[in-house]
Protein backbone atom coordinates (compact mmCIF):
# COMPACT_ATOMS: atom_id res chain seq x y z
CA UNK A 1 0.00 0.00 0.00
CA UNK A 2 1.04 3.48 -1.20
CA UNK A 3 0.56 6.89 0.61
CA UNK A 4 -0.77 9.02 -2.21
CA UNK A 5 -1.18 12.39 0.00
CA UNK A 6 -3.91 14.41 1.68
CA UNK A 7 -7.43 12.99 0.97
CA UNK A 8 -8.50 16.24 -1.39
CA UNK A 9 -11.54 15.73 -3.88
CA UNK A 10 -9.16 16.94 -6.56
CA UNK A 11 -6.14 15.27 -6.10
CA UNK A 12 -8.88 12.06 -5.60
CA UNK A 13 -10.12 12.48 -9.21
CA UNK A 14 -6.59 13.49 -10.83
CA UNK A 15 -5.56 10.06 -9.59
CA UNK A 16 -8.61 7.59 -10.35
CA UNK A 17 -9.14 10.10 -14.17
CA UNK A 18 -5.73 8.70 -14.94
CA UNK A 19 -6.36 5.52 -14.16
CA UNK A 20 -9.26 4.81 -15.89
CA UNK A 21 -7.79 6.71 -18.71
CA UNK A 22 -5.24 4.25 -19.00
CA UNK A 23 -2.66 6.44 -17.98
CA UNK A 24 -1.40 4.72 -14.96
CA UNK A 25 2.07 4.18 -15.82
CA UNK A 26 3.93 7.29 -17.60
CA UNK A 27 4.97 6.20 -21.27
CA UNK A 28 8.13 5.65 -20.68
CA UNK A 29 7.35 2.75 -18.59
CA UNK A 30 4.56 1.83 -20.24
CA UNK A 31 1.96 2.72 -22.70
CA UNK A 32 -1.24 1.46 -22.91
CA UNK A 33 -2.87 1.60 -26.47
CA UNK A 34 -6.64 0.30 -27.31
CA UNK A 35 -9.83 1.00 -28.93
CA UNK A 36 -10.74 2.95 -25.89
CA UNK A 37 -7.91 5.78 -26.64
CA UNK A 38 -9.69 5.89 -30.40
CA UNK A 39 -12.98 5.76 -28.68
CA UNK A 40 -11.63 8.71 -26.51
CA UNK A 41 -13.21 6.72 -23.23
CA UNK A 42 -12.04 5.48 -19.65
CA UNK A 43 -11.43 2.14 -19.66
CA UNK A 44 -14.41 -0.68 -18.82
CA UNK A 45 -14.33 -4.23 -18.59
CA UNK A 46 -13.60 -6.39 -21.13
CA UNK A 47 -11.65 -4.00 -23.05
CA UNK A 48 -8.18 -5.66 -24.66
CA UNK A 49 -5.07 -2.96 -24.05
CA UNK A 50 -1.70 -3.22 -25.80
CA UNK A 51 0.99 -2.34 -23.38
CA UNK A 52 4.32 -1.14 -24.89
CA UNK A 53 7.43 -1.32 -22.76
CA UNK A 54 10.47 0.30 -23.51
CA UNK A 55 13.72 -1.82 -22.50
CA UNK A 56 15.71 1.25 -21.29
CA UNK A 57 14.36 5.32 -20.77
CA UNK A 58 15.71 5.69 -24.43
CA UNK A 59 15.63 1.92 -25.52
CA UNK A 60 14.56 1.79 -29.10
CA UNK A 61 13.62 -2.39 -28.45
CA UNK A 62 9.84 -2.37 -27.41
CA UNK A 63 8.43 -4.67 -25.92
CA UNK A 64 4.74 -5.40 -26.76
CA UNK A 65 2.13 -7.78 -24.85
CA UNK A 66 -1.82 -7.64 -24.46
CA UNK A 67 -4.35 -7.76 -21.26
CA UNK A 68 -7.85 -7.89 -20.72
CA UNK A 69 -9.27 -5.57 -18.26
CA UNK A 70 -11.81 -7.29 -15.54
CA UNK A 71 -11.94 -4.02 -13.05
CA UNK A 72 -12.81 -1.12 -14.03
CA UNK A 73 -14.81 1.16 -11.89
CA UNK A 74 -15.03 4.03 -9.64
CA UNK A 75 -17.27 5.63 -6.91
CA UNK A 76 -16.49 8.72 -4.86
CA UNK A 77 -14.36 7.34 -2.36
CA UNK A 78 -12.72 4.50 -4.39
CA UNK A 79 -10.86 3.62 -7.90
CA UNK A 80 -9.85 0.49 -9.43
CA UNK A 81 -8.35 -1.30 -12.43
CA UNK A 82 -7.47 -4.65 -13.07
CA UNK A 83 -6.13 -6.85 -15.67
CA UNK A 84 -5.07 -10.21 -16.48
CA UNK A 85 -2.90 -11.08 -19.08
CA UNK A 86 -3.69 -13.02 -22.56
CA UNK A 87 -1.87 -15.16 -24.74
CA UNK A 88 -0.34 -12.36 -26.34
CA UNK A 89 1.69 -11.77 -23.39
CA UNK A 90 5.11 -13.21 -21.94
CA UNK A 91 3.83 -14.13 -18.76
CA UNK A 92 0.57 -15.35 -17.14
CA UNK A 93 -1.54 -13.13 -14.31
CA UNK A 94 -3.32 -10.60 -13.04
CA UNK A 95 -2.32 -7.77 -11.72
CA UNK A 96 -4.91 -4.86 -9.84
CA UNK A 97 -4.57 -1.23 -8.28
CA UNK A 98 -7.10 -0.10 -5.91
CA UNK A 99 -7.37 3.79 -4.88
CA UNK A 100 -9.53 4.69 -2.10
CA UNK A 101 -9.91 7.14 0.68
CA UNK A 102 -8.89 6.37 3.88
CA UNK A 103 -8.46 8.39 7.22
CA UNK A 104 -7.72 11.78 5.28
CA UNK A 105 -5.18 9.87 2.93
CA UNK A 106 -5.31 8.75 -0.44
CA UNK A 107 -4.07 5.56 -0.36
CA UNK A 108 -2.53 3.24 -3.57
CA UNK A 109 -2.74 -0.64 -3.25
CA UNK A 110 -1.34 -2.50 -6.15
CA UNK A 111 -1.41 -6.62 -6.43
CA UNK A 112 -0.35 -8.73 -8.88
CA UNK A 113 0.59 -12.16 -9.66
CA UNK A 114 3.08 -13.22 -12.45
CA UNK A 115 4.55 -16.53 -13.72
CA UNK A 116 6.47 -16.98 -17.27
CA UNK A 117 4.88 -18.20 -20.01
CA UNK A 118 7.32 -18.66 -22.86
CA UNK A 119 10.42 -19.56 -22.90
CA UNK A 120 11.36 -15.71 -23.37
CA UNK A 121 10.23 -14.76 -20.46
CA UNK A 122 12.06 -17.98 -18.87
CA UNK A 123 15.71 -16.48 -20.83
CA UNK A 124 15.13 -13.41 -19.70
CA UNK A 125 13.76 -13.72 -16.35
CA UNK A 126 15.73 -11.51 -14.66
CA UNK A 127 15.38 -8.26 -17.33
CA UNK A 128 11.76 -9.18 -17.03
CA UNK A 129 11.41 -8.58 -13.53
CA UNK A 130 13.35 -5.78 -13.51
CA UNK A 131 10.97 -4.59 -16.17
CA UNK A 132 8.15 -5.40 -13.90
CA UNK A 133 9.43 -3.63 -10.82
CA UNK A 134 10.40 -0.72 -12.86
CA UNK A 135 7.15 -0.04 -14.36
CA UNK A 136 5.46 -0.77 -10.65
CA UNK A 137 7.79 1.87 -9.57
CA UNK A 138 7.25 4.46 -12.15
CA UNK A 139 3.67 3.96 -12.21
CA UNK A 140 3.33 4.69 -8.34
CA UNK A 141 5.22 8.18 -8.94
CA UNK A 142 3.22 8.80 -11.96
CA UNK A 143 -0.03 8.71 -9.55
CA UNK A 144 1.62 10.47 -6.57
CA UNK A 145 3.13 13.62 -8.89
CA UNK A 146 -0.94 13.37 -10.43
CA UNK A 147 -2.29 13.76 -6.64
CA UNK A 148 0.02 16.56 -5.98
CA UNK A 149 -1.03 18.69 -9.23
CA UNK A 150 1.88 17.95 -11.24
Amino acid sequence: TYDLGPDEQQAFDRVATAMLAGDYYPPDAVAFSGRFREENRPLRVGDRVLQVAPMGPVSAIRLHSCVEIFVAERTDSRASLGYVTTRLHYGRGQWRADLSRTGGRLQLRVQSVALPASLLFWIGLPVARMLQLRARKRGVENLIARARGS
